[in-house]
């Protein structure tokens, strides 16, 4: 499924010059995820960078079995690329009766809640979300979603931190 968006070549390479694949970078990533989990008081946190063909979770917290071996899924499985798409905030109380209900993360993975906060570089291109998931629909609460997307814009700023870039 081709997206205009997501595979704008100024949005991609603004993710390639973040450089998210250091090992650094991949404790920073786990540490933002495992405050997602927190924030919103859920069993899973990520930090998903959404590319063109799909999203790769590049922090994690509580990701298990096959998601924690690859990694990622495929962008059409995506509710993290649809925060990109509207760049907004997305909250999915009960994806079972949602639009999102035949998505096999639903069926056979066992999302039931969401909720994802836009990543936004300086420049306003949304590269990616950071999000809680829970197994059991569930109200999430606004201050609780504030505080996702605080979390969010801090997470962009240490990565987009000059200091950080050098070298």
């Amino acid at each position: 499924m081709s997206d205009a968006r997501l595979e704008e070549p100024a949005r991609l390479a603004e993710i390639a010059r973040l450089r998210l694949r250091e090992e650094t970078t991949a404790q920073i990533l786990d540490r933002y995820a495992a405050l997602a989990a927190a924030a919103l008081d859920m069993p899973l946190g990520l930090v998903s960078i959404v590319l063109g063909e799909a999203q790769w979770f590049g922090g994690a917290h509580g990701l298990e079995g096959w998601m924690a071996q690859t990694r990622g899924t495929p962008v059409e499985w995506s509710l993290c690329a649809d925060v990109v798409r509207s760049d907004d905030q997305l909250v999915v109380e009960d994806a079972r009766a949602s639009r999102y209900a035949e998505n096999p993360l639903v069926t056979r993975d066992g999302l039931a809640s969401y909720a994802g906060a836009p990543l936004r570089t300086r420049s306003g291109r949304v590269v990616g979300s950071l999000c809680g998931i829970a197994p059991d629909p569930r109200a999430v609460a606004q201050a609780a979603m504030q505080e996702l997307q605080r979390l969010a814009d801090a997470l962009m700023a240490e990565l987009q931190d000059p200091q950080r870039l050098i070298g």
